[in-house]
């Protein structure tokens, strides 16, 4: 099981997981933002609704990887070291990725490739939350 947690700040991840097997990637659960106070229980939950997978080793990748850890105690047993190179997320990464993808014959436009956002950049809270005190 791989477990990105990258820092989403304000004490929040961006998390998701997936399956590695023989070199495929299955996506087990949707992109998602969680407290850091809450993941425990997400992955928890999650990994108990995988049945067969629930007791797999699990590599936590990711800038947010040390805060996660920590927030994880009773996943501690399953938790595994992540080989240095795969730890952070990276260009170099995204681009082995994108070429591994074209030699398999994948491939798409740049308008087909859109960022998915979990939640409002900062200005766009701090907007919404003006605009709803001054209609107040």
């Amino acid at each position: 099981i791989v477990c990105p947690v990258m820092d989403a700040r304000c004490n929040q991840v961006y998390n998701a997981l997936f399956r590695v097997k023989n070199g495929t990637v299955t996506r087990l659960c949707e992109d998602r933002i969680v407290e850091i106070a809450a993941l425990e229980q997400e992955l928890t939950d999650e990994l108990s609704r995988l049945g067969s997978l629930a007791d797999a080793p699990m590599y936590l990748i990711g800038d947010g990887r040390d805060a996660a850890q920590r927030a994880l105690p009773s996943l501690s047993s399953r938790i595994r070291p992540t080989p240095a190179h795969l730890c952070d997320q990276n260009a170099y990464c995204i681009a082995q990725l994108a070429k591994e993808a074209y030699d398999a014959g994948v491939s798409c436009t740049d308008r087909e490739l859109t960022p998915v956002y979990l939640r409002p950049c900062q200005a766009e809270r701090d907007l919404n939350e003006k605009s709803q005190s001054s209609n107040a």
